[in-house]
């Protein structure tokens, strides 16, 4: 069955090669067959070791394949990720779930530790055996097709190539990695062999670079501890991936961990899971963050879920004597199986706590209220579809989603989801405009911007934000510019003198004109506007000369940051400057 199956999904993966792009339904039904195949193709190989490995006899060996290809079948006519972000996210989890199976499943109702871990070392050493045959040679045959197309004239397209790195990254990669798999489990229960070359990979790599990502980690803790400031969001992913290598690192040093000889692995294998426990505190703080402010989304239901997990799995290895293994994939299996359906997964408290949040700001009109009023809206029609918003209108919205869907062969999946999102603000009386941050950034330059009156100055120095510093010899003075990394300010130094010209202050000028309707917009432009230049500019006293920074054009990026909203500049001028006697 998994060779069918691998066999289908090279044939559809060159099928797709060559499949133009308005193919829409098509290429996207392809995708999602390609997915099932990977799905199905480890739930199969699960399934075979789960039976043979307990002596299922053929008869309902049988029933279980047709089982799971019913599932996968089902899988396929059900879930449509091109319209709907959350069946994505099922499909994703689905994979895991399923390749999280593959390494457990023949040891479910028996067999010991060292035969779970031996039987996955098989498994890991195949694959990456596979991988690097897999790119030798498709490598090769690249390479050889090149050859022979440039010496014989032969003018091949370039989706020959696309076709060998299918055939042998899809087909030969997969049925190599197959053929590795052990036949007879129950012998691996008495190998005691550990490959040397795992060792060192281990032991001088995999777990030095552990070590100095949690003295980062750990350092960065103490940092906002005495800061006293929540943590950023990066630290989230550094820890999940600290622990993730930390506990492979683990399952690779399981079977020597405790023998004489290997003191660093010993002592990394011992303390890892009580270093955990401050990385997780600081977790748990990074999740409040996001949690507290924007309500709960799949990714950060994931983050909440890894975290749990996290937390189980140090708990159970300080505590537990037995030191299962086998512990880790299974409990990280169920809960993933448990954030695919039921009120407990990941779609149903997340559609439920953004349609919670999208009530409490029904009301507001105020522009930080409608940003967040847009950005739910957008986020329930792209995961969980026109219907999640039924509660907020009497409109049959299941009916206009079908609608959409109908013209499905005529245009793109991402056309209809913007459509329905469309629809959705016009239901709810939502004008994204007033939320839109490319609305709320503008370029505003001087009328003439081409003309500079120099008359009375002594020099003379065009600039623009994208050089940082600039480096003049003025007389037998020096000068220094420096401008920030935002645009918004700009250090001029002349000898050991210096000043700083802020552009806030004519920004915010700007922005109360263009509130008022006051400035005159360039014709044939968006949010292009004439500003007069005597207001664009900035003069100060810096040692012994007079110092214009006139400004010609500037351009006010606006962005949101958490619940704030910043804005960065880029900007033309003109420095002028003029000595000044001594009285």
């Amino acid at each position: 069955m998994q060779f069918i199956i691998t066999i289908l999904a090279t044939i559809t993966a060159c099928w797709l090669i060559e499949l133009p792009y308005d193919r829409y339904v098509l290429i996207n039904s392809l995708l999602k067959f390609l997915v099932l195949c990977n799905i199905g193709f480890a739930l199969l190989l699960a399934g075979d070791l789960f039976a043979e490995t307990n002596g299922i006899d053929i008869v309902k060996k049988s029933l279980l394949r047709l089982a799971i290809l019913i599932f996968c079948t089902a899988g396929y006519l059900v879930l449509d990720p091109k319209l709907y972000d959350a069946h994505a996210y099922k499909l994703i989890l689905l994979i895991i779930a399923a390749h999280l199976l593959v390494s457990f499943s023949a040891f479910l109702r028996s067999g010991s530790t060292n035969g779970f871990w031996q039987f996955n070392k098989t498994l890991f050493l195949r694959f990456a055996t596979a991988v690097l045959y897999t790119a030798v040679l498709s490598i090769g045959l690249a390479i050889a097709l090149f050859a022979v197309n440039n010496l014989f004239s032969l003018h091949l397209r370039d989706r020959f190539y696309q076709h060998i790195f299918v055939i042998v990254g899809l087909g030969f990669n997969s049925l190599f990695f197959l053929a590795g798999i052990p036949n007879r489990v129950s012998y691996l229960e008495k190998q005691t062999d550990y490959p040397k070359g795992l060792k060192i990979f281990t032991q001088y790599v995999l777990i030095p670079l552990m070590s100095i990502y949690l003295l980062i980690l750990l350092l960065y803790e103490v940092k906002i501890a005495l800061s006293w400031e929540l943590p950023k969001g990066l630290v989230s992913s550094l820890i999940i991936g600290y622990a993730f290598f930390g506990i492979l690192s683990l399952l690779l040093i399981y079977p020597i961990r405790n023998t004489a000889g290997n003191r660093w692995v010993m002592l990394f294998s011992r303390f890892f899971y009580w270093m955990m426990v401050p990385l997780l505190v600081l977790l748990v703080l990074a999740i409040y963050k996001r949690v507290g402010h924007y309500g709960i989304t799949e990714p950060r239901y994931f983050l909440v879920s890894l975290a749990l997990w996290l937390s189980f799995v140090a708990i159970y290895f300080l505590i537990s004597k037995k030191q299962n293994i086998k512990i880790i994939p299974i409990s990280l299996c169920i809960i993933v199986l448990l954030a695919i359906y039921g009120p407990q997964s990941a779609f149903t408290i997340a559609k439920t706590s953004q349609i919670a949040r999208l009530k409490r700001l029904a009301g507001r009109t105020d522009e930080s209220s409608v940003y967040e009023k847009t950005s739910i809206v957008r986020y329930l029609v792209k995961h969980h579809g026109l219907t999640s918003l039924q509660s907020f209108t009497n409109s049959n919205l299941q009916t206009i989603e079908n609608t959409f869907h109908k013209k499905e062969n005529l245009e793109s999946a991402y056309t209809i989801v913007n459509k329905k999102i469309d629809t959705a603000f016009t239901l709810l009386s939502i004008d994204p405009d007033k939320a839109s941050l490319q609305n709320n950034s503008y370029n505003v330059s001087i009328p003439h911007e081409q003309v500079t009156e120099v008359n009375g100055w002594d020099y003379l120095i065009v600039l623009d934000n994208y050089q940082k510093e600039v480096h003049a010899p003025i007389g037998q003075d020096s000068l220094t510019l420096r401008i920030d990394d935002d645009g918004r300010s700009c250090w001029v130094s002349i000898g050991e003198d210096q000043h700083l010209f802020k552009l806030d202050g004519v920004i915010k000028e700007i922005d109360l004109a263009r509130k008022n309707n006051t400035l005159p917009a360039k014709h044939g432009f968006g949010n292009n506007f004439y500003y007069p230049a005597e207001k664009m500019q900035l003069s100060a006293q810096i040692k012994d000369y007079t110092v214009k920074l006139s400004i010609i054009s500037l351009y006010v990026n606006k962005y949101r940051s958490e619940n704030t909203q910043e804005y960065a500049v880029t900007f033309k001028a003109n420095l002028l400057l003029k000595k000044v006697s001594p009285q």
